[in-house]
């Protein structure tokens, strides 16, 4: 449920700062609905948001191995 995809752009943009030293961020932007994805891919265009992937995938049903993040937020 990435909505608008505001948290990972915060997160990106705490990185970026220098938050975190300089570990990169990479993120997974997930939510279930096409038109809230839709939504989330023009406010995360590629070009500036290179470290956001926008997918589609149910919560209660994800398309990932075990283990694949280090890290989920809900």
């Amino acid at each position: 449920a990435t909505g608008s995809a505001d948290i990972p752009r915060a997160l990106v943009h705490a990185s970026r700062r220098g938050r975190w030293g300089n570990r990169s961020l990479h993120l997974t932007a997930t939510d279930n609905h096409a038109k809230v994805l839709a939504f989330a891919r023009q406010c995360t265009p590629p070009r500036t948001y290179p470290e956001i992937t926008v997918a589609q995938a149910d919560a209660f049903s994800l398309p990932y191995p075990s283990g694949a993040f280090d890290i989920a937020l809900c």
